[in-house]
């Protein structure tokens, strides 16, 4: 066996879903895990005076490192994707030595984003070049769950990259050095169409700085947990299907015989209102706390 499929058999893809599991359920369930006299008790300095920290401060930042994740996964999803096309035979070499800005980033910003996949590059990359006109030969309902999967791929990737790029200065941001604060450290002023993100005078966000030609100014991005949930689950699932369908085609290589094989498929209401309002495009001032 060659390191290349012995990187394909092995590659630890449910790493991504463990992370996924044990975040949402700390997010989803600090509340109760917090009265738990064995659990960890976090606490904040202020005035030389250790204080309890409150949980929604806590749950706030899991949601940052949630949002972080997300886009980690996003970066891994876009890497296979650049490795399966450019040579799948070479994949773990390839992935090991790109590099996001001279690699990856002109393929995201090309290809994904400029939605150049065509139906052949989906199914190769997603389903293993299954054959869709025997597909269709034998079970047309089947053949018509796998062409709307690959369109709902075809539109999905785009608004992905898109999200991902937007996203970028955060990512590194994160990745470097934790250069922002939570959006409920400071209070901040916006404009009144942005209130109903707000709770209790604090809204789920990150806060960086961005340049433009006036200077420096402050730069909101939501968490949107709700959203973020969506987008790390179909991510799990395309990394999924890439490894998944290579496994049993390695099998049937060496002389399995194998039935149906199970993958996952994607429909449009899944990637309905994904991508909607992430960041606030506005004027933020801070105010003097009380």
């Amino acid at each position: 066996m060659n390191y290349n499929t012995y990187f394909i058999l092995n590659y630890s893809y449910d790493s991504w879903l463990y992370k996924k599991r044990l975040l949402e359920f700390l997010i989803e369930n600090y509340e109760e895990l917090a009265k738990i006299p064995s659990f960890p008790k976090f606490v904040e300095i202020k005035d030389k005076i250790k204080k309890p920290m409150k949980s929604k401060s806590v749950i706030h930042s899991l949601k940052i490192e949630y949002f972080a994740s997300t886009l980690h996964i996003t970066e891994a999803l876009f890497a296979l994707l650049w490795g399966f096309q450019k040579d799948i035979n070479k994949l773990w070499v390839n992935l090991f030595e790109y590099r996001l800005g001279n690699d990856l980033a002109p393929y995201v910003e090309e290809v994904i984003k400029g939605n150049k996949f065509s139906d052949d590059d989906i199914n190769f990359l997603f389903y293993g070049n299954a054959n869709l006109s025997e597909i269709k030969k034998r079970d047309p309902k089947a053949y018509k769950k796998m062409k709307e999967s690959i369109e709902t791929i075809k539109l999905y990737l785009p608004d992905l990259a898109k999200w991902f790029i937007q996203h970028k200065k955060f990512y590194n941001s994160y990745k470097h050095g934790l250069r922002f604060i939570r959006g409920d450290i400071s209070p901040i002023v916006v404009p009144d169409e942005f209130s109903e993100w707000f709770k209790n005078g604090d809204m789920e966000s990150i806060i960086f700085p961005e340049e433009d030609k006036n200077g420096l100014k402050p730069k909101i991005t939501l968490l949107r947990y709700d959203k973020v949930k969506r987008i790390y689950k179909i991510n799990y699932k395309l990394i999924w299907n890439m490894f998944y369908t290579l496994r049993q085609l390695y099998k049937i290589q060496k002389g399995e015989k194998l039935g149906s094989i199970a993958v996952n498929m994607f429909d449009k209401k899944e990637i309905e209102d994904l991508f909607f309002l992430m960041e606030v495009k506005a004027k933020v001032t801070f105010k003097d706390k009380d």
